[in-house]
């Protein structure tokens, strides 16, 4: 469900930056707010991810881990298998954006009209 770069490689990085010195103003705040992305996806990560595959388990009927379900997923919605349009694909679609707001960018504006 998370993309790369992964929490350990952003804090890897940030640090390294700040040891070498390199972390100015601008860069600091990017740091920052990296950072902030590597804490939540370790802390929301795991559950997210479990979500998620739950629900493509769900629409396909088989289990396996994420990026095979999604694979899957993908094949099924080319092949006409599953309509796009289906209710439970087009929840589980918005659910896994939300998913990934909820970590990359909590402060926007969207993300928070839908946790409020």
């Amino acid at each position: 469900m998370l993309d790369d770069p992964t929490a350990r490689l952003i804090e890897d990085e940030v640090r390294k930056a700040r040891e070498e010195g390199q972390a100015s103003t601008f860069a600091e705040k990017v740091a920052e707010n990296a950072l902030g992305i590597a804490r939540r996806e370790r802390e929301l990560g795991p559950l997210l991810a479990e979500e998620e595959r739950a629900r493509l388990a769900g629409l396909l009927g088989r289990d396996g881990d994420v990026p095979s379900l999604n694979s899957a997923l993908a094949t099924a919605l080319r092949e006409g298998t599953l309509d796009l349009h289906d209710d439970a694909v087009t929840d589980h679609l918005i659910r896994t954006a939300i998913a990934k707001l909820q970590v990359d960018q909590p402060t926007y504006p969207g993300f928070r009209a839908l946790s409020d």
